[in-house]
């Protein structure tokens, strides 16, 4: 990744910063934790919109730091709490990630410097979006098995798998998984098939219980909820004005508030560790780029303007740095 050029403008609450350098040698040292109260913004860089690397913005110091080798590349996953490593299905016997859905029957956990994996729980039945708890402790993720669909509860040391839904699950997919900052409730995005189905919603369950409650009711595509640090509120995405767009709502689904509002796509928000403000991926033309915006709407900042695919930003209080190249 040597010559790799970042230009990456962070914006936080009273701070601007311009990452516009090239890649050099690292100063950091493994086990390095590198926080400052505005966080990191972890996200995903793709020429192609497939395999890629992560990358880490360091708004204090001013430096971009590559997570992923030199010459390795990563898929994307759900990130664990420490930034560096990630969950993703794959196949049990030699854990890599099928094409083929009916094929992942287990959970993978990503080192996203090396691009190493290990298997952390084999479910014997086809595995989606695999999501860990605040802590770390658990994982929530959605069964393809066609008679024991619906969210699965187990923990990162692999042992026994709970159901979040008793009996026959009214919602037929799963994804968009996103833990409570207390770790005491999720919120997914449910669909039905079918004539008499609906298009993507949002939906919210308590850890241990299995009735859903229903948080949007649209004719639009819900998607990619995200808790508020306080976890009163969630920013997702949504179509229903006829672009995708960005939505904040109270956590029981109340006073949804458009955000955003363009000829395009605007998706994957996440909330800064203070609560004031959201990063997101948009879609200009043919690629992707971040951006940021107060979570009582305004006027967008560009984060990056760059020929890769940058997709799902996550804005981490403490990301452990590896010793990797930085640009200073």
């Amino acid at each position: 990744m040597a010559g790799l050029i970042i230009g990456l403008v962070v914006v936080t609450a009273g701070i601007v910063v311009t990452l516009d350098s090239p890649v050099q040698d690292s100063a950091l040292r493994e086990g390095t934790e590198v926080t400052v109260d505005s966080g990191r913004i972890v996200y995903f860089a793709s020429a192609d919109e497939g395999a890629g690397s992560y990358m880490v913005a360091d708004p204090r110091s001013r430096t971009s730091v590559p997570l992923t080798d030199v010459g390795a590349e990563v898929d994307r996953g759900a990130l664990e709490p420490d930034g560096r490593s990630a969950l993703v299905a794959c196949v049990p016997d030699g854990l890599e990630t099928s094409a083929d859905l009916a094929e992942n029957l287990g959970i993978c956990r990503l080192d996203l410097a090396s691009g190493l994996r290990t298997l952390v729980v084999d479910a014997g039945y086809p595995v989606q979006h695999p999501t860990p708890s605040p802590d770390g402790e658990s994982i929530v993720f959605a069964s393809g098995a066609e008679a024991d669909h619906g969210l699965k509860l187990t923990s990162t040391g692999g042992g026994e798998v709970h159901s979040l839904c008793n009996g026959f699950c009214p919602l037929y997919r799963f994804f968009d998984i996103a833990w409570s900052p207390d770790g005491t409730k999720v919120a997914f995005v449910g669909s039905t098939p079918g004539s008499g189905g609906h298009l993507p919603q949002i939906y919210v369950v308590t850890v241990g219980e299995s009735d859903y409650t229903r948080l949007t009711n649209t004719r639009g595509m819900e998607s990619a909820p995200d808790w508020s640090p306080d976890g009163t509120k969630l920013a997702f995405s949504s179509s229903r004005t006829g672009d995708t767009e960005l939505w904040v709502m109270n956590a029981d689904g109340s006073d949804q508030v458009q955000l955003t509002d363009r000829d395009d796509i605007d998706i994957d928000p996440s909330w800064s560790p203070d609560g004031t403000t959201l990063v997101y991926s948009r879609r200009i033309d043919a690629s992707w780029d971040l951006a940021t915006i107060a979570a009582t709407g305004g006027e967008p900042a560009v984060l990056s303007s760059r020929s890769a695919t940058e997709v799902q930003p996550r804005w981490l209080s403490t990301v452990k740095a590896p010793n990797n190249e930085v640009a200073n």
